[in-house]
């Protein structure tokens, strides 16, 4: 009785992997985060141009202490593309609000400034064409759009995205012939091998966040939706957080 009880759980455990992609990438990256970071960090080729597609894990960031933005930094850092892209709207970029993607893609772009490397964004919604938070297909065209846009004449590319968007960025771009290539473990590793073991946020993050803030607070008074107005505030209060988090690490003087 014992046994068919145990294999009864065992079938659920299976299905449920199987079918529920969220507790899977949870399991993912709590239990194996170097296999994650394997499956996260992606290089692309077309002719003489190398894309490196790095997936991100937004605010986990700051609470995996194995992937953390300490590695983001690295990657910036050890790769020195040509040009960074983020997951922010170009014309938000445009206005001087870098951080209007998640926190790494804020962090990201002020390292890139500090260390003197192009950066733009790449991503792309309408509050009255797209939920809050969903990928549809039209954004995920515009996305690939933008890449190829910001991306030209450029040799080195490195592009920060949520990961559950990689896969769909990959299978973009692939229509444009640009091929996967394999990266050994020794050239992986030597990207994300981090100098420092302590974190230290960029000077700006409290600067643009607060912007950020501002920015959402007046959106959700002028938003006629109420799904959009819950996620502007909520985004709003969730960077009031970020501000408290970069006020107990500290951040940069220059």
């Amino acid at each position: 009785m014992d046994y068919i009880v145990e294999l009864i759980l065992f079938i659920l455990i299976v299905v449920i992997l199987i079918f529920s992609p969220d507790i899977r990438l949870f399991l993912i990256k709590k239990v194996s985060t170097p296999y994650f970071i394997k499956k996260a960090f992606i290089k692309l080729r077309k002719g003489k141009q190398d894309i490196f597609i790095l997936g991100t894990i937004s605010d986990e960031h700051l609470e995996n202490d194995r992937y953390s933005l300490l590695h983001i930094d690295a990657v910036i850092r050890n790769l020195r593309p040509d040009i960074l892209l983020l997951e922010n709207r170009p014309e938000e970029i445009e206005r001087d609000n870098l951080a209007d993607g998640s926190i790494e893609m804020l962090f990201g772009a002020l390292t890139a400034k500090e260390l003197g490397i192009d950066f733009d964004g790449i991503d792309w919604w309408i509050e009255n064409d797209i939920k809050p938070g969903e990928m549809s297909s039209e954004r995920t065209i515009k996305i690939k759009s933008n890449i190829l846009k910001k991306s030209k004449g450029y040799s080195k590319v490195l592009i920060l995205a949520e990961y559950s968007n990689i896969n769909k960025i990959i299978a973009g771009m692939r229509k444009e012939s640009y091929s996967r290539v394999k990266m050994d473990n020794i050239e992986r590793d030597n990207i994300l091998k981090t100098k420092s073991t302590k974190l230290i946020f960029p000077k700006g993050m409290k600067y643009y966040l607060k912007k950020r803030i501002e920015i959402e607070r007046e959106a959700a008074e002028l938003t006629p939706s109420a799904d959009w107005r819950i996620a502007y505030l909520d985004s709003a209060d969730a960077r009031e957080d970020l501000i408290n988090t970069v006020n107990k690490i500290g951040e940069k003087d220059i």
